[in-house]
This record gives C-alpha cells, sequence and structure tokens, in this order.
C-alpha cells in the first residue's frame, strides 16, 4: 500500500526548525511529509511555487 503524502508549504528560512518538526510529526501518523529541503520538490525559477506544488501533486495522484 502507497503512504499517503503530505505536502508542506510555507516559508523556509524563518520556520525551518517549526518544519522539521511537522516533518515528524506527519510521520508519526505514517504519512510521508513532502518538503522542498529534503530534495523532494526542484527549485526551478522559471516556475511558480503553485505550478510545482500543482505539477508534484499531479506526480502522485497519477
Amino acid at each position: 500500500m502507497v503512504k499517503p503524502r503530505v505536502f508542506v508549504s510555507s516559508t523556509y528560512y524563518d520556520l525551518k526548525y517549526i518544519r522539521n518538526s511537522l516533518k515528524s510529526f506527519i510521520g508519526s501518523f505514517g504519512y510521508e511529509a513532502v518538503l522542498f529541503e529534503d530534495g523532494d520538490i526542484l527549485m526551478i525559477t522559471k516556475f511558480l511555487w503553485i505550478n510545482l506544488a500543482i505539477q508534484k501533486l499531479q506526480d502522485v495522484t497519477c
């Protein structure tokens, strides 16, 4: 069975410690956290962040 994935969206620099705690919290429920700092999302400057999020969600659901 595929693990459900949770996309975490927030600013990184001011919330990096909270994001790390949130990753652990999500994992404690058996879900997989998707965060850009883990290499789950590429930083491509020509795309808007919302487009990257939509693309990632489509990759998961297809």
